[in-house]
């Protein structure tokens, strides 16, 4: 029953503030205790690797971390870079757009602030990768999605904390509440769902890509690319049924339109703010979200 030129749109985000305290878990912030990999202790896991050691089994990752620790990716070698603080003016997000047209064909958008997320983890779980979160809303009948309509992805923000265990892994509670955020933001997306109309198109941004190495640059891609998912204004006549006063020579009314979500496109490394002391940032790509939610309204998103 959809008009001609609109879909079904809806967004959602959901923070992914630490809760250690739903899950029965505990966050050592303090970096004494979470930056444990010392050059000589480096030097002798290279020559003896290490097999035993608290949690390294569950974890997946090599380091000898400590598991109560939240960890930021990219920086350094192994677990040195704890998080101890959070970005409480931007925040860290699952972000999530689900469309669907009039063939009843859907696409589910998801990017969380995180430096990476696996497919699939050989042994850090059982049922929080990609593939398995997105079995699992497959299988709720109610969502109406196929698995492969889904794709998850992450701003790869080094200040961010790294879910691929590079540089150390995060707790077990706290991947297990980013898995429920990631599943709970994709049914808040589809439940929010209306109809609405898609606008796109693409800019070039080469002269505003910096260099990152000394050899090459950051990307090959010139374009940053947008879509919009927005629900149209309407304005009823005077004196219709719609009109100020419901009455005939009532004023014309305008209601204007209203944005579900904006995403953005640009391939750039999301390095500027470094391990920033500490606290978590979800770098250039939170600010550009950011911005498009104060511009537009709706929920910003960037891949």
């Amino acid at each position: 029953s959809l008009p001609d030129g609109q879909v079904l749109a809806g967004a959602a985000k959901t923070s992914i503030f630490p809760r250690p305290e739903d899950y029965d878990g505990e966050w050592e912030r303090t970096r004494e205790e979470c930056a444990t990999l010392s050059p000589e202790g480096f030097q002798g896991m290279l020559k003896e690797p290490v097999e035993s050691g608290d949690h390294l089994a569950s974890t997946g990752s090599p380091w000898p971390e400590n598991p109560n620790c939240i960890y930021m990716g990219g920086f350094g070698l192994g677990p040195m870079n704890p998080v101890s603080s959070w970005d409480e003016d931007l925040g860290l997000w699952v972000r999530a757009i689900a469309l669907r047209d009039r063939q009843g064909d859907d696409l589910v958008l998801a990017v969380i602030d995180g430096e990476g997320y696996f497919w699939d983890y050989e042994s850090k779980c059982d049922d929080c990768g990609i593939k398995q979160l997105t079995d699992q809303l497959a299988a709720d009948s109610e969502l109406g999605l196929e698995a492969k309509d889904i794709v998850v992805a992450a701003t790869h923000a080094h200040s961010a904390p790294d879910f691929i265990g590079g540089w150390g892994f995060v707790p077990d509670w706290y991947m297990q509440q980013v898995a429920d955020t990631i599943k709970g933001t994709v049914r808040d997306a589809v439940a929010s769902m209306r109809p609405a109309v898609l606008e796109y198109g693409e800019e070039t941004a080469r002269p505003f890509n910096r260099e990152r190495r000394d050899t090459y640059r950051s990307a090959e891609e010139q374009q940053l690319g947008w879509l919009r998912a927005y629900v149209p204004g309407t304005t009823s006549a005077p004196g219709s049924s719609g009109g100020k006063g419901g009455k005939k020579g009532g004023n014309e009314t305008t209601t204007p339109s209203q944005t579900i979500a904006t995403i953005g496109t640009y391939a750039a490394h999301p390095t500027t703010f470094g391990t920033n002391g500490g606290e978590a940032h979800p770098d250039w790509p939170g600010l550009f979200e950011a911005s498009l939610e104060e511009r537009f309204g709706g929920v910003g998103l960037h891949f």
